[in-house]
């Protein structure tokens, strides 16, 4: 009897166990499904090629019920967006032959051209953004979807942090303009940057050529290049933004060292054996440094600087930056010191370019 209770015990374990595991299953697909309608709807991101089949076929406006009927008054331009979701770029350009406007201002920001930038088709985009669609209109609204849009997002703020490799070269062909700011102040080059995107080499370098500032400061007051390298250590970005002009000792009025100092100390950290990180990365460092120094910037000076405020630091424990103040106004002096001796030596040789002209005449 005792056997049978206890088969008949391990028959009614297993048999709850089998449930709880099949519930688990239930619940941990309902996760990975909500998770993949969030990865389809959120610029940047994609969904893993392993995961798309669980999916339907479905647009981005079907998965959102999003419907122009809801954002737009008037028929026609209702119509073109249709046309757009179907992808039927013939009645599209009859619409706009027929006179629609594609740069209709809709509720919430929304314009044709925005409404064609989901599900990457290329082609019906570049066909209104060579009828002169305007891809620097802002959303007013993050149009109830927070987790997706942003009030004062642009389609060339979605095209820049998006994973679509080539909307955001065609949008700087047709009309972008990069020094329009982001919601909080950011360019298009830290939206680029942030986003860790394939080709941000190519996309930086677009908007560059459209006018952007390579040194522009955003709101948490860091240049392109500093948040290369405090942004998943893009060292290698960096490197290339080095070579289209970016200042790499640019620093805010309120903080302790430029980005120079902070690619040392992360160095550091790593060889007195506090910090961690992959070869790879420490490789891409010693790269940057390389490249720092080829530009002719003061690497050694600023691993001083490093060496110094460590031993600062080791004066006052209980205060790690009690000296913080005192050294940005130390360094705030030297570079000073240093663009005036810059600015003497290229007066300097602008005199000796005249001389020399003068003497030949």
């Amino acid at each position: 009897m005792k056997a049978l209770d206890g088969t008949f015990m391990a028959m009614i374990f297993n048999t709850s166990r089998r449930r709880r595991l099949l519930k688990f299953e239930a619940d941990l697909l309902q996760i990975a499904l909500a998770t993949l309608v969030v990865l389809t709807m959120t610029p940047g991101c994609e969904v893993p090629a392993v995961m798309s089949s669980l999916l339907p076929t479905a647009t981005f406006h079907e998965k959102l019920n999003l419907h122009a009927v809801d954002f737009f008054e008037d028929e026609q331009v209702v119509e073109l967006c249709e046309a757009i979701e179907d992808n039927d770029l013939d009645e599209m350009k009859r619409l706009i032959a027929a006179g629609v406007d594609v740069n209709t201002i809709g509720k919430g920001g929304v314009t044709p051209l925005f409404w064609a930038f989901p599900d990457n088709q290329l082609e019906r985009f570049v066909l209104l953004l060579k009828k002169d669609a305007d891809p620097n209109v802002r959303l007013t609204s993050d149009l109830g979807l927070p987790n997706v849009f942003r009030s004062g997002d642009t389609v060339m703020h979605l095209a820049a942090r998006s994973q679509f490799p080539t909307q955001f070269l065609e949008v700087m062909k047709h009309g972008g303009d990069p020094t329009v700011p982001g919601r909080h102040g950011d360019t298009v080059l830290h939206e680029i940057i942030r986003a860790g995107v394939r080709n941000a080499h190519e996309r930086i370098a677009a908007a560059v050529a459209k006018g952007a500032d390579i040194n522009a400061i955003d709101h948490l007051e860091a240049t392109p290049i500093e948040t290369a390298v405090g942004r998943f250590g893009q060292y290698d970005l960096a490197i290339e933004l080095l070579e289209m002009g970016a200042d790499p000792t640019i620093a805010s009025d309120e903080r302790l060292g430029n980005t120079i100092h902070s690619v040392l100390a992360n160095k550091r950290s790593v060889d007195n054996g506090k910090g961690v990180m992959f070869p790879r990365e420490y490789a891409a460092i010693e790269r940057f440094l390389a490249a720092l120094q080829v530009k002719g910037y003061d690497v050694d000076q600023a691993q001083e600087d490093i060496e110094r405020w460590a031993e600062l630091s080791k004066q006052n424990p209980a205060r790690p930056g009690w000296f913080r103040k005192n050294e940005i106004l130390r360094l705030k002096k030297r570079n000073a010191r240093v663009q005036k001796a810059e600015q003497h030596a290229t007066e300097q040789s602008s005199g000796k370019h005249v001389e020399k002209a003068d003497a030949t005449q």
